[in-house]
């Protein structure tokens, strides 16, 4: 026996009822193509009469556990989403390799504010515990979320404290769906300036000590030279930039505020090589001998 369903075309009683064509059954329909929020208040608001069809009520109804039931879903996937993301840091930060590769895609790039873009495979080459659980902190802050869909897109205030310092920056973590698996597909990290960062004097006879060509590896070396009361640092292949002092022997670059640059010396004294260090780690530059 056919079902049958309410119609506002002719009344009897109010309603009247006909049989549920068969290929309109609910064992049939397809919730994907179930209309919009809108489209649904609007068809409803047709029956704006005295005598207004009960159908309104039940459209204006559905079109509200619609709206509520899309937001929840939407906080959900944004709660998922801070969540791997925030895992994923831990697991860059105590170098779990196991937690890395259930998170990030093999696809993965990594673009940072000092300039670095790494891969997949560059980022897991890299990856080694800088801290161990418990030695720091960290939290997002004013976190801002989009859904594509099979994509999604968090951008965040990452605020942290630990061995390596304390660091502030902008985050943008890019999610995909893959084989139903939320994965990282790229991040790109910003980093927010020290607001009063000290700049203290430091005399002419130091700032000499620190000059020559310190090298990372064969063609690719800094000059680090002084003009005045200035240091300046410079890249093979990049523009010469000031070194701006915060202690002796501590220094940093203005465009790259998130890293410190501090000589080593030898047992005797004399400067021997440079390091940068951030939150991301620690690159040696050793000095080459004075031709």
């Amino acid at each position: 026996m056919d079902r049958i369903v309410p119609t506002a075309r002719r009344r009897s009683r109010g309603i009247e009822y006909l049989p549920l064509p068969k290929a309109t059954r609910s064992e049939n329909l397809d919730l994907s193509v179930f209309p919009t929020p809108q489209c649904i208040f609007a068809f409803a608001s047709g029956f704006h009469h005295a005598n207004a069809n009960p159908l309104h009520h039940f459209f204006v109804i559905c079109a509200g556990a619609y709206a509520r039931s899309a937001s929840t879903a939407m906080t959900s996937r944004r709660d998922e989403l801070v969540r791997l993301a925030q895992q994923r840091f831990k697991a860059f930060f105590e170098g779990d390799r196991e937690a890395y590769l259930r998170l990030v895609a093999e696809d993965a790039v990594f673009a940072y504010s000092n300039g670095r873009t790494l891969d997949y495979r560059q980022a897991m080459s890299e990856l080694a515990p800088l801290a161990k659980a418990g030695t720091y902190q960290f939290h997002y802050e004013d976190v801002r979320f989009r859904d594509f869909g099979d994509s999604a897109l968090l951008v965040y205030r990452l605020v942290f404290s630990g061995p390596a310092g304390d660091y502030e920056g902008v985050e943008i973590d890019t999610f995909a769906l893959r084989d139903h698996i939320w994965k990282l597909v790229a991040v790109h990290g910003t980093t927010i300036p020290y607001p009063n960062r000290p700049r203290p004097a430091v005399a002419s006879a130091l700032l000499d000590e620190y000059v020559g060509r310190y090298q990372q590896a064969p063609g690719v070396y800094y000059d680090i030279t002084r003009e005045g009361d200035r240091l300046l640092g410079q890249r093979n292949r990049f523009a010469k930039v000031p070194w701006v002092a915060e202690s002796n022997d501590i220094f940093y670059v203005s465009s790259d505020p998130a890293a410190s640059r501090v000589f080593l010396r030898d047992p005797q004294g004399r400067v021997s090589k440079t390091l940068r260090i951030d939150i991301e780690g620690t690159t040696e530059w050793k000095r080459l001998p004075q031709e």
